[in-house]
């Protein structure tokens, strides 16, 4: 046990009577031991406290203990000795509990009880403690507000008197940084004092402010004409020697600290926009359209505080004018120093070589800079022969130069090398262009066509092939493959020629880059035609005049088949120089497959226009009333006229196509015609029914108007027996005049002839319905349809 409760242990214990003691412990008037030499603040001393409260729980549950320990021991006496009165002893147990609580109430009283009195110890403790903190935060926020108004001071001394906006831009930056970092005691209170948002407010002001002014500044000291760049120092004092030659030029970085102000005004990326804009437009893109850039030069001078990049000519330079590789290279030669110099100067004095800005410069200029050079210069410069290839190799190396020292400086990446990668492949761009080219021609040829028509030649075929191949073998096969002149458009000429010579440049090559691109730039001209010629001069072809348009579409069906024809055998005499530049034995250096491609387009289109045509002049019989009521003088005289205006049609058809086909291929289409109209005519009249006598007469007349088809196929000083062995291609000519003597004749006469065969073509039934509808009952007719009907 504790040595600190001795006193008490001894004091229940004495003369061997703890319960005839007891009630003198209770009353014992003694304070819990404390050490009088240490601080009495128990709120700074947690652990004394904590061992208070210990030591007197400690000594109510040894008491307990005790007391209990003791009633035992007695208990056990009592009930040995008989001495001991139970009932009292309960009692004294009573009051001793009872005694007890009191004890413990007197310690957990709210008034003055040792646990109130070390409650309202700690709670003073807290709030003081809380007062000291409370001092600290105004102090800190004092503190604070101190060094934000030296700052607003110094900012407006600079601004203000100093004039110094360089200065002014870093103390504005660093109240900035201390609005960014108020205290939280003071953001953290509710409503937030209204000091903070004033300070914002004129904070933004002064930023606003300041803008303006480096902005104008900025603006101020750069100048940009159409033949100088002007830059102005705001002190000279800062004027520093080139690190970079030359080196007697001098540079100033009050411009770079401008640019530095503008970053952190967050105004650098649309002032170097606008910059770089004007930049362009006035000063680096009119260079590059310069005609006689070969003739310029630079000089950078220092005049006051104003350093000059001015482009001036150049009186000693003399032009070779009558050597245009000569003069290319010297234009290629002084764009790139001028210009390579332009930019170092730029990122020198205004940039102060910082590579970060410099590769900033580079994205927003190099780009238009090279397509200028691109479009404006390297691309009118690709040679127009293979012997001037070989001399583009100088630009070649000069532009590869140009793009190394920008990529050094660093306002050039390696991925955006536009002009060595152009320059590098010219070979491709050489071929391209001739390509290209040849296109152009092409579609000009296709659309200026004045639709003049040629009579076609296989000299157009096999011009060069003859020359070529002398061996009777070659003959053979170009006998073989010979076309019967016919007339065309004089374009599909001009198209062949214009092929011929790409496929002459494409053998002459070394490289089977060039080749091959000059080979398919031969075939994109008959695709271009194939694709374009019928839409450029649909309105043409499609006349609505007759004549027009059956001279028109003759000729583009004519074309189509002679180009068709012309695939068979062109390029025959270089595919073998082809295959062998092209490196690929195996490939097929023809136009072997355009011919069917074109036998298709010229077939689909002129059996298009044929039953177009074949409609139109059909629609003339739509107009004859079947033939019916011919004895009525009106309607003759209608049916009549459009028997005319039909037979004319025909006749202006046959007059155009006897001039553009040859023979085979007109007597074949004029046959179709004919063939189309005659039996429409036989059927109708084979459809007619009681024919009189004026009828028949008046039929007759009409059969006789056909008699003008003959005229289609008689040529001049040709025997008239030829004429007649070719109407023997209409298949219904002979039966129009058997139909016609049928009409004409006498039931007597029709009966001899057909006795003697000569009504073959008509059909005993046909012979029947037309005996029916012209003759009257009589003993002749009887006995002639009876025979008919055997």
């Amino acid at each position: 046990m504790s040595a600190t409760h001795d006193p008490l242990i001894s004091e229940l214990i004495k003369d061997n009577d703890a319960i005839k003691n007891i009630e003198n412990i209770l009353n014992i008037k003694k304070n819990i031991p404390s050490d009088k030499n240490k601080n009495d603040d128990l709120f700074e001393q947690p652990y004394v406290l904590e061992s208070s409260i210990s030591t007197l729980i400690t000594l109510l549950v040894d008491l307990k203990k005790y007391l209990y320990n003791t009633v035992e021991n007695e208990l056990e006496k009592s009930t040995q000795n008989k001495k001991i009165d139970i009932i009292k002893l309960q009692s004294e147990i009573q009051v001793l509990e009872s005694k007890k609580t009191n004890a413990i109430n007197d310690i957990e009283n709210k008034d003055n009880g040792i646990l109130e009195e070390i409650k309202n110890t700690v709670n003073n403790e807290r709030d003081l403690r809380n007062r000291l903190d409370s001092i600290d935060t105004v102090l800190s926020i004092l503190d604070y507000f101190d060094r934000f108004n030296i700052l607003v001071k110094q900012f407006e001394l600079a601004f203000q008197e100093k004039k110094d906006y360089i200065e002014s831009n870093r103390y504005l930056k660093e109240m900035e940084s201390m609005l960014h970092s108020i205290p939280l005691d003071l953001v953290s209170v509710h409503p937030l004092p209204r000091i903070v948002p004033s300070l914002k407010d004129q904070l933004k002001k002064r930023r606003n402010q300041l803008k303006t002014i480096i902005l104008d500044l900025f603006t101020n000291c750069i100048v940009i004409n159409s033949s100088d760049l002007v830059l102005t120092c705001q002190d000279d004092s800062l004027l520093q020697p080139l690190e970079q030659p030359p080196p007697n030029i001098k540079y100033s970085n009050s411009i770079y600290k401008l640019v530095e102000s503008l970053i952190s005004l967050g105004l650098f990326n649309y002032t170097l926009t606008s910059i770089s804009s004007n930049l362009l437009s006035t000063l680096i893109q009119p260079l590059i359209s310069n005609n006689n850039i070969e003739n310029l030069t630079f000089q950078i001078t220092i005049e006051n505080n104003k350093i000059h990049f001015q482009i001036i000519n150049d009186n000693n330079k003399t032009t070779d004018n009558n050597n245009n590789s000569n003069r290319d290279n010297d234009r290629f030669t002084r764009l790139y120093n001028i210009i390579e110099n332009l930019l170092i100067f730029i990122c020198n004095h205004i940039f102060s070589n910082e590579k970060s800005l410099t590769l900033k410069f580079g994205k927003e200029v190099c780009s238009a800079i090279s397509n200028s050079i691109l479009n404006q210069r390297l691309k009118k410069c690709i040679p127009d022969t293979l012997q001037d290839l070989g001399k583009f190799q100088t630009i070649t190396k000069l532009t590869q130069k140009f793009d190394n020292q920008m990529e050094d400086i660093g306002l050039l990446s390696s991925h955006d090398r536009i002009l060595s990668a152009y320059v590098d492949n010219i070979e491709f761009h050489y071929a391209e262009n001739k390509r290209n080219h040849l296109l152009q021609c092409a579609r000009e040829i296709i659309q200026k066509d004045q639709c003049i028509d040629v009579i076609s030649s296989d000299e157009s075929i096999f011009g060069e092939f003859k020359t070529s191949v002398g061996t009777s073998t070659s003959m053979d096969l170009i006998q073989g493959f010979h076309f019967t002149p016919r007339t065309i458009f004089k374009s599909v000429h001009l198209l062949l020629e214009l092929s011929q010579s790409a496929l002459k440049e494409a053998s002459l090559t070394a490289s089977s880059l060039c080749c091959k691109k000059l080979y398919q730039g031969a075939r994109d001209i008959f695709d271009l035609f194939r694709a374009t010629y019928y839409q450029f001069h649909q309105n043409t072809i499609n006349n609505r005049e007759f004549v027009e348009s059956i001279t028109y579409s003759a000729l583009y069906y004519n074309s189509c088949l002679f180009l068709s024809h012309c695939f068979l055998v062109f390029s025959l005499d270089y595919k073998s120089k082809l295959s062998e530049i092209l490196q690929d034995p195996s490939t097929i250096v023809t136009f072997v497959d355009f011919s069917p491609i074109f036998k298709d387009v010229a077939n689909q289109f002129f059996s298009n226009f044929l039953q177009t045509k074949l409609k139109l002049i059909q629609s003339h019989l739509n107009n004859c009333n079947q033939l019916l009521d011919t004895k009525d003088d009106n309607i003759f005289n209608k049916i009549e006229s459009n028997f005319k205006l039909l037979i004319k049609q025909l006749n202006q058809m046959s007059s155009i196509w006897k001039k553009l086909f040859p023979r085979e291929r007109y007597f074949e289409l004029i046959s179709l015609f004919i063939e189309q109209i005659i039996s429409r005519i036989i059927k109708m009249i084979l459809n007619l029914q009681n024919i009189e006598v004026i009828e028949t007469t008046r039929l007759c007349q009409l059969s006789q108007m056909l008699m003008a088809f003959e005229d289609f196929y008689t040529f001049p000083g040709e025997a008239e027996e030829l004429t007649k062995t070719r109407m023997k291609l209409i298949p219904s000519w002979k039966k129009l005049w058997q139909l016609n003597n049928v009409l004409e004749y006498t039931l007597s006469e029709i009966v001899q002839q057909y006795n003697q065969g000569k009504l073959k073509k008509l059909t005993n039934s046909e012979l029947r319905s037309l005996v029916l509808s012209i003759f009257v009952d009589f003993d002749l007719r009887t006995q002639f349809l009876s025979q008919l009907s055997k």
